[in-house]
């Protein structure tokens, strides 16, 4: 194949590009790692501390609220949780649905409303953080004396009344909606990852993972396998979702991302 002079100086030119992008993100990582260690590893440490004092002053509550902060009704993964603790005594589950403020007002009022309306018709105890008259209701840091459960991780998603960092003194919980695979520090050093109080993860994979990647060294991990699929292990549960039965029929699953909804006239949830 010959490759033009042009056109050879042009990719000259892009992996030069390319080299001091590393560069610049690898200089970057080096200021990023010793920030770490010089502010936030220790804050980090004085958080698990403080949580140790929690755990002692919940054990001698004979009930304990339990928090759930959902964004959208597409990542909810808690259902089986919910209903467990629900029927137990010493458990008082509530979901609080949040505002997702990266996507603009329409789109927040929209998913708090579809978000509120399936958990109410499921009947859930649930309560929508703007009232009728769009009144933010900030959630009091008493309301819960137990635990706040998230679905969803990422800072300047939800909105920072209801982010980790303002409800240290509970006992902070996340179980991953999804199952990732990756193998990048982004997908476990986040200032949540770290912060949480436990990190409920479905294999060993991400036990490895967090303790090469996190700032915590996974010591805030628990492997308890991935909820979304307990009810396959639920014998009472025999339903079946497939309009034509026969299994020598090959089934697609069509799953778009739950942010994605339409681009031009294609509408990705409906085929």
């Amino acid at each position: 194949m010959i490759i033009s002079a042009k056109a050879k100086h042009f990719k000259d030119r892009t992996w030069k590009k390319v080299i001091g992008f590393q560069k610049i993100y690898n200089l970057l990582l080096v200021i990023y790692n010793f920030l770490l260690s010089l502010y936030l590893k220790p804050y980090f440490k004085l958080v698990r501390w403080n949580y140790k004092s929690v755990v002692i002053r919940l054990r001698k509550k004979d009930k304990l609220n339990v928090a759930f902060f959902v964004l959208h009704s597409d990542v909810w993964k808690y259902d089986m949780l919910y209903r467990l603790m629900e029927n137990h005594p010493r458990f008082e589950p509530i979901i609080f649905v949040c505002p997702v403020v990266n996507f603009g007002r329409g789109n927040m009022l929209e998913q708090m409303g579809k978000t509120y309306d399936m958990f109410s018709k499921l009947g859930y105890n649930v309560v929508k953080t703007y009232n009728k008259m769009m009144i933010l209701i900030l959630i009091s840091k008493g309301i819960c004396n137990g635990y706040y459960f998230y679905t969803n991780p990422y800072q300047g998603l939800i909105m920072d009344q209801y982010f980790i960092t303002k409800f240290l003194n509970t006992l902070t919980c996340y179980v991953p909606y999804s199952f990732m695979i990756l193998r990048h520090r982004w997908a476990y050093d986040h200032l949540f990852y770290n912060l949480a109080w436990r990190l409920f993860y479905p294999n060993d994979m991400y036990n490895d993972y967090a303790k090469k990647f996190s700032s915590t060294k996974c010591k805030n991990v628990s492997i308890t396998g991935y909820p979304m699929a307990d009810v396959f292990m639920n014998p009472l549960i025999k339903a079946d979702p497939w309009k034509i039965k026969d299994k020598k029929i090959k089934r697609i699953i069509w799953a778009p991302h739950h942010t994605i909804s339409t681009i031009g006239d294609f509408n990705f949830q409906v085929l």
